[in-house]
């Protein structure tokens, strides 16, 4: 071996020496970036005024949701991706660990068994929702009409009614959106459909004639209880628990700080 070629070798090995712990630097880096995102997983259907598209022809989502989700981002200093699916793809998702979150999620006992909870980051009203046309005299709810066997009620598919008390496993849930199931009403598909306060007051302020209330009344169901939304993590392949304690920590910074509530006086707003 030459004594050019030689030094070549040592002078390379200089380099790399000199900046071997550069190199360590960057692929630690790397790593640690790859390990901060987290994915997440909201219904690709609108959700006013908590998800919902900006216009029909955009793929770009706002609502309280989503601006919450941007201020947790904010909060951990790590990027939070959205993704968006049907909502039981989301929940199918999670469970396989191909994300790490699902949004807007409502308590209930089966689902319990699978996912862990974060804390509630907003409080729900629900309602139940006739025709006045079918119902002159009003309807029958002494204690909701989800207990009423004799009347149909329709829900829409995967969502959970547990909170709408006694008998809420008997409604129909075949609509796959809000609007199919203001449609199955206006249809006499159903005698009653249950949903949201805020919900529909978020579609009608998308544009009236998306549903038509014009004979539609509405009351509050005296043995339902107040969904809360959380978002939800798997139990199997759960995230990291300090993780879920620093979501939790910026969702009561949302709430505390009045955030939560400019957000949704903006949203809410004509």
């Amino acid at each position: 071996m030459s004594a050019r070629t030689m030094c070549r070798i040592k002078n390379t090995q200089r380099i790399f020496s000199a900046t071997r712990p550069l190199l360590i630097l960057v692929l630690i880096l790397l790593s640690q970036n790859v390990q901060a995102e987290l994915k997440l997983c909201l219904a690709e259907a609108d959700f006013p005024p908590f998800t919902f598209k900006v216009d029909v022809a955009s793929s770009e989502y706002k609502g309280y949701t989503v601006e919450l989700i941007e201020y947790v981002s904010t909060h951990l200093e790590r990027p939070i991706v959205i993704r968006k699916f049907p909502w039981k793809r989301c929940l199918f998702l999670l469970e396989r660990g191909e994300v790490d979150i699902v949004a807007d999620a409502y308590h209930d006992v089966q689902r319990a068994k699978k996912f862990y909870y974060s804390r509630p980051y907003y409080k729900m009203t629900p309602q139940f929702y006739y025709d006045q046309r079918v119902f002159p005299d009003g309807f029958p709810h002494a204690s909701g009409p989800v207990s009423l066997p004799e009347y149909r009620g329709c829900g829409i598919q995967g969502y959970s009614y547990e909170h709408y008390g006694p008998g809420y496993n008997r409604l129909i849930k075949s609509a796959s959106s809000l609007v199919q199931l203001f449609w199955q009403l206006a249809r006499k598909r159903c005698d009653y459909v249950v949903e949201e306060l805020e919900i529909v007051e978020g579609v009608n302020l998308l544009g009236p004639s998306i549903i038509d209330l014009s004979n539609i009344k509405h009351a509050r169901p005296e043995s339902a209880r107040s969904p809360e939304l959380h978002f939800i993590y798997s139990k199997d392949r759960a995230i990291d628990a300090k993780i879920i304690a620093d979501i939790n920590v910026a969702i009561q910074s949302f709430i505390n700080s009045g955030q939560a509530s400019k957000v949704m006086e903006k949203l809410m707003r004509p």
